[in-house]
């Protein structure tokens, strides 16, 4: 058995591990993937609020008790529904980003992403230290 050329040896060593997850196809398997659970999660949390009719006018002590129980989980299911959509947009923003070759580049430095940060987060737009400074501009407002 010929032995390989010394240049082609080592090329097992520097690829990384998970070089085919790192592949355009899986990715955008991966975004395929998470989104369409993200849909499906949504379509279980249903698209409009829960109301409870069965709950009173809130005229007696107890009622107005439930009536505003009622009213936090209706704003926690609307954040939750909220949250899911938000994550589809940014889902499928990726996919596009993805389709013009820019996908795993900072929109706002233009460096490439973190690779353990796109692991994590597959939808990210931002590198660690944009989103950093994003958020602090927001907290400053």
């Amino acid at each position: 058995m010929a032995k390989k050329p010394r240049a082609q040896q080592n090329t097992d060593r520097r690829r990384p591990r998970n070089a085919a997850a790192s592949t355009p196809g899986a990715i955008r398997d991966r975004l395929l993937t998470e989104r369409r659970a993200a849909v499906e999660e949504l379509a279980r949390l249903g698209l409009a609020p829960e109301r409870d009719e069965a709950v009173g006018s809130g005229d007696s002590p107890f009622e107005a008790g439930d009536v505003a129980q009622a009213s936090e989980q209706i704003d926690m299911s609307f954040a939750q529904r909220e949250r899911v959509a938000g994550r589809i947009n940014r889902l499928t923003r990726a996919l596009e980003r993805l389709a013009q070759g820019t996908y795993g580049v900072c929109e706002e430095c233009e460096r490439p992403i973190e690779p353990a940060r796109l692991a994590a987060m597959p939808e990210v737009a931002v590198c660690r230290e944009c989103q950093e400074r994003l958020e602090q501009r927001h907290r400053a407002a």
